[in-house]
């Protein structure tokens, strides 16, 4: 089991480690790195996210987002690949952060 880190300590410019299966892929998991573009607060979900720029595809949905010191502040999320207006977005990737994830779990048991 990963221990969790606080991510309400995160930094843009941090760096951070995400870990997935992306595109179904079956053998190991695939490890992308970048960093912390921000840590926002998304009042229409009630959830607070980290957006980073690291390489998120379908299939790394409910990976873990590391911090260097290997423990986990997140959970892989979503990315934008356009724009509202249809323009393509590129490194706009986002995790729901630890601090939510620790409010919702106890709800989970």
């Amino acid at each position: 089991m990963l221990p969790f880190g606080d991510a309400s300590k995160l930094k843009a410019g941090e760096e951070l480690i995400a870990i997935g299966y992306p595109l179904d892929f079956e053998d190991e998991a695939t490890v992308t790195s970048g960093i912390v573009s921000a840590v926002r607060y998304e009042s229409d979900t009630d959830r607070w996210v980290i957006q980073t720029d690291t390489a998120l595809n379908p299939g790394n949905s409910g990976g873990p987002l590391l911090i260097l010191s290997g423990e986990a502040v997140g959970i892989n999320t979503y990315k934008f690949f356009s724009a509202s207006d249809g323009r393509p977005v590129e490194g706009l990737s986002f995790a729901i952060s630890e601090v939510t994830i620790r409010e919702v779990l106890p709800t989970l048991k």
